[in-house]
């Protein structure tokens, strides 16, 4: 039952470089070539152990074999140096198994600590890709475009979803459903911060003044170029951004949208760039501003049917919560020769309330004219862009929403006259 050394070197050199070549060129960061070689080492440990357990079979019967005839010789009395030869012979190779069992645990043991190192990297590796795999997972709360949806609504839901933070950036806030969401929000704990443009804070409707008497840390800011970010970051989660503007045009008079993500890194990126504008601002104060800088020219009828003279008329709008005297106003026409028509003194116009000036003769130029509203120090309160009427019409026009000033034409539609009313987008 003798062994063959060369047969148990060469059983050894090739588990050894069999599990080494494995372990050499498998990629270091790839998870399935990890699992790869963690099966591969636990095959090769598995076939030490068969190995091992025949050789330490092998190794009792020769350590038997040499009992066995040990005692023979003991009771048969023959020559011991007769038989030496071959005892010695035997007790070497029993040496040499004993020998190569040494080896082959060694091995094992190497082999096991391979495996034990390749699964902490694998565990290592799998923390890594899930944690890749949350901050690259996008989900799409929803999407929503002014021309089709309700999309201030849904701006006020989320607004109102808020528990921890608001942090807002846009061009201007007009006061209306938005701005009251961002007080609701305010008065229940959130904290709200807002950065508009600084050219924005003191425009005809803007919230500024509103929201910051409430106490909301609203900024300008303080840049040369136009603040035109328009998004939201809600309790450091959620992004809320798109073409949205929160004024009304931006619901009734253009085509904008938003969308809604919960992303991380896109959260990070919105913040990051939040956090770098508002370290630029300063907190605000409230200037005590005069609300009858507030009072507009709503509405103009400048071609009625029939004679122009005695027919055409202006409608002022005061879109504060103030009452606001007029005495001694006038409104003016500027093209050709200016003609004015005064505004009889003690009159006011209430919150939220019209006005309605009419004059005894011809009092625009139909091609095209610039009106103009001057309080008592001859001072311009208001003017629109040049308006044309060339046919006779029960037409007018009109600023929409109701008192909207933006300092734009886009402010101005020709619809069906509403005097002394509310105007309204026609259909």
């Amino acid at each position: 039952m003798k062994i063959d050394a060369m047969l148990i070197v060469g059983i050894v050199a090739g588990l050894l470089l069999g599990a080494a070549g494995g372990y050499l060129l498998a990629p270091k960061t790839d998870v399935t070539a990890l699992e790869n070689r963690i099966q591969t080492l636990e095959n090769s440990a598995q076939q030490n152990q068969a190995q091992i357990h025949d050789l330490q079979v092998e190794a009792a019967e020769y350590e038997d074999e040499i009992t066995v005839m040990t005692g023979q010789l003991e009771q048969s009395g023959i020559d011991y140096s007769t038989l030496e030869g071959e005892y010695s012979e035997l007790d070497e190779d029993n040496q040499q198994l004993i020998n190569t069992l040494s080896t082959k645990n060694a091995e094992l043991a190497g082999l096991y600590t391979n495996i034990s190192s390749l699964q902490t990297q694998l565990i290592d590796l799998q923390e890594q890709i899930t944690i890749l795999q949350e901050q690259t997972l996008t989900e799409i709360i929803s999407v929503s475009f002014s021309a089709t949806d309700n999309t201030e609504a849904l701006l006020v839901e989320w607004v109102n979803k808020a528990n921890n933070s608001i942090h807002l950036m846009v061009n201007r806030i007009v006061t209306g459903n938005l701005s009251e969401a961002l007080i609701d929000g305010y008065n229940r704990g959130v904290n709200v911060q807002v950065i508009i443009d600084t050219d924005e804070k003191y425009t005809q409707g803007s919230a500024f003044t509103e929201l910051l008497t409430t106490g909301i840390d609203i900024r300008g800011d303080n840049k040369l170029f136009k603040m035109n970010n328009k998004a939201m970051i809600l309790d450091d989660g959620i992004v809320v951004t798109g073409s949205y503007d929160w004024t009304p045009n931006a619901e009734v008079t253009q085509d904008n949208n938003i969308i809604l993500l919960d992303n991380e890194q896109v959260t990070e990126l919105y913040s990051s760039e939040f956090e770098r504008i508002w370290n630029q601002t300063s907190a605000e104060s409230v200037i005590p501003t005069n609300p009858a800088t507030y009072i507009v020219i709503n509405e103009v009828e400048m071609n009625p049917i029939g004679s122009d003279a005695g027919l055409e008329w202006v409608e002022l709008y005061n879109p504060t919560n103030e009452t606001v005297d007029i005495s001694n106003w006038w409104v003016v026409a500027t093209a050709g020769t200016p003609y004015g028509q005064y505004i009889t003194w003690g009159t006011e116009i209430e919150p939220n309330d019209y006005y309605v000036l009419y004059t005894s003769q011809q009092w625009f130029d139909n091609p095209g004219d610039v009106i103009h509203l001057k309080n008592q120090d001859s001072e311009i309160i208001d003017y629109t862009p040049q308006l044309s009427e060339l046919t006779d019409s029960t037409k007018t026009w009109q600023r929409i929403p109701n008192g909207y000033d933006s300092d734009s034409s886009s402010d101005w539609f020709f619809a069906e006259a509403t005097e002394d009313a509310e105007n309204i987008l026609p259909e």
